[in-house]
């Protein structure tokens, strides 16, 4: 097996990075999205006690779904309804196997029940 990924990467880039021989990634941008995701990170860590790691798997199974709802206009709850909940799911799945697109269902839910837990 190769591990010519760039999450292969990412204990490599950690390992540099806390040895200061490499460098730090750049910041997120600053957008509603974005801010979204960096909450629902913290609350995975805090609340849920998941690893750094698992936080980042989970923020980038649902970060397209918060990216395409900000370009929508709409990031907010109020505007969510179960039909785009639905279409997310079924253009995300198509292809995947069958536990990445489970992991893409379980990071979804996590995400609207973190979301539900602040309003």
């Amino acid at each position: 097996m190769l591990w010519l990924s760039p999450k292969a990467l990412v204990p490599l880039l950690g390992y540099l990075r806390r040895l200061g021989a490499a460098p730090l990634p750049p910041p997120a941008p600053a957008t509603p999205a974005g801010e979204l995701l960096e909450r629902y990170q913290r609350y995975l860590v805090t609340e849920r006690g998941l690893a750094a790691t698992a936080t980042r798997g989970y923020a980038d199974m649902v970060r397209p779904f918060l990216v395409q709802r900000e370009k929508d206009g709409k990031l907010g709850l109020e505007d969510l309804t179960a039909a785009d909940v639905t279409a997310f799911v079924l253009a995300t799945c198509p292809g995947k196997p069958k536990g990445p697109a489970k992991l893409a269902v379980t990071a979804l839910r996590s995400l609207l029940g973190s979301c539900m837990l602040r309003a």
